[in-house]
């Protein structure tokens, strides 16, 4: 009903400014995640380790900004951290393989910067849960996949591949 509806409406409303969730996002600092290997008698982390946090370049998200301050590079006064604990971390679509806008963690750590670095290195929690109980992967190839870009060697393993289907 019409009651319930706007009921419901207003529940999703409170719980929204609860969250304090951004209504319009900032996608600033641009990095690499990649997990983090443990030697076999220890017990995996499901944390993900990631590396070159920055926002050196433009890009259609906005201008860049300073790594320490957050300043918008060329002189603007908006300031604002390019990453911090909690940020939901996104697939950018850059290398061609992931699409745009998988979510993939959250920023458990921030390493402090040392001097003269030009990047941020941090912890994330992968937003899958039970990442280290999966039994099974199923692995998709990357959107626009063109056969006819691969190298001739991959071309032919590929080929051949699908001559056995």
């Amino acid at each position: 009903s019409e009651e319930k509806r706007k009921a419901m409406q207003w529940l999703l409303n409170s719980l929204s400014d609860e969250l304090n969730l951004p209504k319009n996002p900032l996608y600033l600092a641009k990095g690499i995640l990649q997990g983090q290997g443990e030697a076999l008698w220890r017990t995996p982390s499901p944390l993900l380790k990631g590396s070159g946090f920055n926002y050196d370049f433009n890009d259609k998200h906005g201008p860049s900004r300073d790594l320490r301050t957050g300043e918008i590079a060329g002189g603007g006064r908006e300031t604002c951290p390019i990453i911090q604990v909690g940020d939901l971390l996104v697939t950018s679509g850059m290398d061609g393989v992931f699409p745009e806008g998988l979510k993939i963690a959250t920023v458990h750590t921030i390493t402090p910067l040392a001097e003269g670095a030009y990047a941020y290195e941090l912890l994330a929690m992968p937003t899958a849960e039970e990442l280290m109980d999966l039994q099974y992967v199923t692995v998709l190839p990357p959107q626009g996949f063109d056969l006819s870009s691969m190298p001739e060697p991959v071309d032919k393993v590929v080929q051949l591949l699908q001559n056995n289907q």
